[in-house]
């Protein structure tokens, strides 16, 4: 009796083992298409200016794909312009506030 349970007990936990350990020894693969449209899978992570990026899982469940869209230089200067023009309504922003705090610090000063 005791024999039986052990040897259960036993095979249970390798098969309990086995089947996690499949996935630590998995590999990582990388689908990726570059600026000509041509699809890589490689073992390596795909380079930053890839059109397509995602995971492939190496037992066929499922395929990630994430699309980052491909930014030309126009995009980025007309980003960079907003993100300045955004700077600088700021700091007038700031400016205005400081200037109405002095103004209404001189004028709690002159009433004392």
């Amino acid at each position: 009796m005791k024999t039986t349970i052990a040897r259960t007990a036993c095979i249970l936990s390798s098969m309990a083992f086995c089947l996690t350990s499949l996935d630590l020894s998995a590999k990582e693969y990388y689908k990726w298409v570059d600026a000509k449209g041509s699809t890589h899978y490689t073992t390596t992570p795909p380079p930053k200016n890839a059109q397509r990026k995602g995971k492939v899982n190496t037992y066929g469940a499922t395929t990630t794909t994430q699309s980052t869209p491909v930014k030309n230089q126009e995009e980025v200067s007309r980003e960079a312009e907003q993100s300045n023009e955004q700077n600088e309504q700021q700091a007038e922003q700031q400016r205005e506030a400081n200037a109405a705090l002095r103004q209404a610090q001189a004028v709690a000063a002159a009433a004392q």
